[in-house]
């Protein structure tokens, strides 16, 4: 494809291995690339142009967010499958501004713009750990984690997954394990809990504690270091005992006194298990 840049007329190239699988184009079309490379062909300059380069996205990011054009967060890491699924690892210098929500912007309109312009290419926007165990477990979103096991020496980490999210956190054909893995550096070797269980991986009397995530902060931390606000199968929303066991729907919230607060703020429960009493939110406080 020959591509018109600007206003002088010059032209570039849009070879196949540079297009979005499934992209079409008509003549006239106003279409936004990255300039991948410029080389002398004797006659004049030759434009090599791009848009199925992780370049290209973040190229986009940069003209869509602020924040990040102004170095407040930072990509840390990205890796793309060109007209499938991106996923990006952001990290904010400023503890008051959040990375991922200021990617993702208000009712999602900065992410949703990059979204249209790649024709609905799926895009997870994950915050970045220096934890290896937590990034490896949001690595893997949309789906849950319930357990890493990382060997630092060989970087290999075994992720444990509750049975009905096995194929969301593998992907089609891989993709998900396998872009989870180009953007932790990692092999990671995803497995369903029976399995782990038959495997020997883990066993009823294990002291491995699982992971679940923080409905604010969006981290994971070992279950037993966090919050449990249970809804029961009736309607009854509460903060669960210590042992965390109560028959329900569970949202779990990580002891710190900012991500409490900010759960009492926002109303972060009301929005995980339905409309919340207000004494709720005071007894969280109360446990800080």
């Amino acid at each position: 494809i020959f591509v018109e840049i600007g206003k002088n007329q010059m032209e570039g190239m849009l070879l196949p291995a540079d297009q979005v699988p499934g992209e079409k184009f008509a003549v006239g079309d106003r279409i936004k690339v990255l300039i991948k490379k410029v080389k002398d062909a004797g006659k004049g300059p030759q434009v090599l142009l791009s848009r199925s380069s992780f370049a290209f996205i973040r190229k986009l990011l940069e003209n869509e967010i602020p924040e990040i054009r102004a170095g407040i967060v930072e990509i840390k890491s990205i890796v793309r499958e060109a007209g499938f699924r991106t996923k990006i690892a952001v990290y904010s210098k400023d503890a008051d501004v959040d990375a991922v929500g200021a990617c993702v912007g208000n009712k999602g309109v900065r992410i949703n713009a990059v979204v249209s312009e790649i024709g609905g290419e799926k895009i997870d926007v994950i915050p970045w750990s220096e934890d290896i165990l937590d990034f490896i477990a949001r690595s893997l979103s949309p789906a849950q984690v319930l357990m890493v096991q990382a060997n630092e020496d060989t970087k290999e980490a075994k992720v444990i997954v509750p049975d009905d999210k096995l194929s969301l956190a593998i992907g089609k054909e891989g993709q998900n394990a396998r872009l989870a893995a180009r953007l932790t550096g990692w092999k990671i070797d995803v497995k369903s809990y029976s399995a782990a269980m038959q495997s020997g991986l883990l066993d009823a009397e294990s002291t491995e504690v699982p992971l679940r995530m923080c409905c604010v902060c969006r981290r994971y931390f070992p279950k037993n270091e966090l919050f449990r606000v249970v809804k029961t199968p009736d309607g009854k929303i509460f903060l669960d005992d210590e042992r965390g066991k109560t028959n329900g729907r569970g949202a779990y919230i990580c002891k710190s006194e900012q991500c409490v607060a900010k759960c009492a703020k926002y109303k972060i429960l009301n929005r995980q298990l339905g409309e919340t009493d207000e004494e709720v939110y005071a007894e969280l406080k109360d446990k800080i």
